[in-house]
């Protein structure tokens, strides 16, 4: 494999990485998850407003990783 396939493929998996993670996020302050009702502050639950910009934002973000990482690992990118 070349350098660029390489790169392509830790691109992308580094992006669904992303957006596990902003679920992940999402979900540690959410009014469904009972230990986040119990903090106070900027530590519980967040606002249907803020929980959804994180979520979009990792979608978004792991995407864009992801369509990247794929073009030059097949080689669309940066390709001979």
């Amino acid at each position: 494999m070349r350098m660029e396939q390489v790169m392509g493929l830790v691109l992308a998996v580094m992006g669904v990485g992303l957006v596990l993670l902003s679920r992940r996020l999402v979900w540690e302050h959410s009014p469904d998850n009972p230990v986040a009702r119990e903090r106070t502050g900027t530590a519980g639950v967040w606002s249907d407003r803020a929980r959804n910009f994180h979520l979009w934002r990792g979608r978004i973000g792991g995407g864009v990783f992801v369509v990247v990482g794929l073009l030059l690992a097949t080689g669309v990118l940066l390709g001979d």
